[in-house]
């Protein structure tokens, strides 16, 4: 098995450089992690949060990332495992497997049960329900909860368990 070295200690890390080359994957146990650019203008991105690529970006679609718009919420990247990556920095996003720290929000009258699978929201750091467990998902790359969230009257962000599918 071939081995690779990252400048990196670990998946927290991010920086004002390109450290990886950007677009590199990290297995660490059985989850999965790319070296990407915040892409955003002026908005830091934290753990938990989820991210979208650009479909303009064509050839370098998986290099960098912003925050979920209109015209990317079917390219989820996937959720932002570095503690903060600066607009315009680098860090680490969870691509695959388990992450402890999803950010959601589940909305009036709506319960996100365990196995449901969400998506992301025009303009916003949070993922909602998408489907019901036992239904298909909207999207190829997603997001399954592994936690329950009840409904709620005045919607809030919490962070719950999910399993990470952005390969």
């Amino acid at each position: 098995m071939d081995k690779t070295l990252f400048v990196t200690k670990s998946v927290t890390q991010s920086s004002d450089k390109d450290l990886e080359g950007v677009g590199s994957i990290r297995w660490v146990g059985d989850n999965c992690y790319r070296w990407v650019k915040n892409d955003e203008a002026s908005v830091a991105l934290t753990v938990g949060q989820p991210v979208c690529h650009v479909a303009s970006e064509k050839s370098d679609l998986t290099k960098s990332v912003k925050l979920p718009l209109t015209a990317n919420l079917g390219l989820l990247a996937g959720i932002v495992a570095s503690t903060s990556i600066a607009a315009g920095h680098f860090g680490w996003i969870q691509i695959f497997g388990v992450h402890n720290s999803v950010i959601v929000t589940a909305t009036t009258n709506v319960v996100i049960a365990a196995g449901g699978s969400l998506e992301g929201v025009n303009g916003q750091a949070f993922l909602i329900l998408d489907k019901a467990m036992g239904t298909a998902p909207s999207h190829k790359n997603t997001v399954l909860a592994l936690e329950a969230v009840a409904t709620m009257t005045t919607p809030a962000t919490s962070a719950i368990a999910g399993f990470v599918s952005c390969l």
